[in-house]
């Protein structure tokens, strides 16, 4: 019965008519109220961020995302360092910050309801805090499912002086599972699909190494400079040119310099030096002077270090305990042109012949750059990063260059340990197996609101 009274009132009263001859005493279903409307959440809030130096002063026009750019919001400074954003929903949200000159920096916090919530972060200058990664040894598990590596970084603040009041928790490497990054590479160079891997760094071993004191004889630089149109977007303002100057203009016997350039394309480089090795490094002002924007093409690195090493060999000083090296001057996150199309062995093996042919002759790489081909040809010759993601860094690194190229600089040894297994389970194959190459992104803390990268390249034996 409750049932037809139910489809009755469904279909309309009038439907069921003569359905019985005691319609005037039939019951009408109880018609409920109308359900409450749902609850609105709590109301959104006004969120004003204020963007300084780390002395205190207000920085205009930087760039401020909150909760993202994709789904977020966006705006830049006013000149009284601040902006304001309205309507933005109560509960988490994410700040970060973008501008050039100043390393980026990050914040998470609550937006209260209906009020206005204030933020306050302090850009870290970019000159203040340089990294730069000088070696990692690996050490794989039997099984090759695990790597334990100590990488030696070192921070320099911006008198070129490493900063040694890190601590291990101030140091971060990121996981990945090789979807939006290369990751592990095995020996051939091809990527592996299953070479994703789980990290963290270990506290214990964390220490901090103090600079070497031991005696270098001499030193012969060849610096060689990226002259792409990729370096003009990075650096508009040709800081890298009084940074070279100021550092040619340094040397002095019994130290040694050579300067060159390069531009082009992988099938047309243009390798241009200019004299041979001198310690009257002043000399080269005028070469660094008539170097012309205009002539900045593509960055054809693999061919250009293989004509700077042949060069190299054939001209630099041979003298017992000379410490010999070539500094590539790059930057920003320029990649190698390369006419290898979609090989993937072909890029690593030009990385592992430019290796060679730098060690057959006693001369490591130094990369200044972002980019990991450049770190992985400086890893693979006994060389070193220096990680310049602002112009503003090319005075720190090269007023110290003697010091880093040579190693005269103190650094903490960060322990990392990596785990394939853990993100593959059952299904894993060895992944961390000699020849094989891993890459990996390392962070730590430079100031409460500012984490800094650095690509780490990880060399199995």
């Amino acid at each position: 019965m409750m049932r037809a009274l139910l489809v009755c009132f469904a279909l309309g009263l009038a439907a069921c008519g003569g359905g019985s001859a005691d319609t005037g005493s039939a019951q009408l279903p109880q018609v409920s109220s109308a359900p409450n409307p749902p609850d609105p959440g709590p109301a959104p809030g006004t969120v004003t961020i204020r963007v300084t130096t780390d002395s205190g002063a207000p920085i205009p026009g930087v760039g401020v995302d909150l909760n993202g750019r994709f789904d977020g919001v966006s705006a830049h400074t006013g000149p009284d360092g601040q902006v304001h954003f309205t309507n933005i929903p109560a509960g988490e949200a994410t700040v970060h910050t973008f501008m050039r000159g100043f390393h980026d920096a990050a914040r998470r916090f609550n937006v209260a309801p209906d009020t206005i919530t204030e933020q306050a972060l302090a850009l870290l200058p970019a000159a203040k805090a340089t990294p730069v990664v000088l070696a990692a040894h690996a050490m794989p598990s039997g099984d090759g499912v695990a790597l334990t590596v100590d990488v030696d970084i070192a921070v320099l603040g911006e008198h070129g002086l490493a900063n040694p009041t890190f601590t291990a928790e101030d140091f971060r490497v990121s996981g990945s599972d090789c979807a939006f990054m290369w990751c592990v590479m095995d020996a051939k160079g091809a990527p592996m699909p299953n070479g994703g891997y789980s990290a963290y760094v270990e506290l214990a071993p964390f220490s901090w190494h103090e600079a070497s004191i031991q005696p270098v004889s001499a030193s012969s630089i060849a610096l060689l400079l990226e002259h792409s149109g990729s370096m003009l977007d990075f650096d508009p303002a040709g800081l890298r040119y009084a940074a070279i100057t100021e550092f040619l203009d340094s040397v002095l016997a019994p130290d040694t310099v050579a300067f060159a350039s390069y531009s082009g394309t992988p099938l047309s480089t243009t390798l241009s030096t200019h004299g041979s090795f001198t310690s009257d490094g002043a000399s080269f002002r005028d070469d660094v002077d008539a170097l012309s924007d205009a002539d900045a093409s593509g960055n054809p690195m693999y061919s250009a270090l293989g004509d700077m090493l042949a060069w190299t060999g054939s001209q630099a000083p041979g003298a017992q305990g000379v410490a010999r090296s070539i500094v590539l001057v790059s930057g920003g996150y320029s990649w190698p042109d390369t006419d290898c199309g979609d090989s993937w062995p072909c890029p690593h093996e030009l990385r592992v012949a430019i290796a060679e042919a730098s060690r057959a002759i006693g001369t490591p790489i130094v990369a200044i750059t972002t980019a990991e081909p450049a770190a992985d040809i400086a890893a693979r010759s006994g060389g070193l990063t220096v990680v310049a993601e602002h112009p503003e860094q090319y005075a720190v690194v090269l007023e110290n260059l003697r010091a880093i190229a040579t190693r005269r600089i103190g650094f903490n040894r960060v322990r990392l340990v990596l785990n394939a297994g853990r993100h593959y389970g059952s299904r894993i194959e060895p992944v961390f197996q000699s020849g094989h190459t891993v890459w990996a992104s390392v962070a730590v803390r430079v100031s409460p609101d500012t984490m800094i990268y650095m690509p780490v390249v990880i060399l199995v034996p």
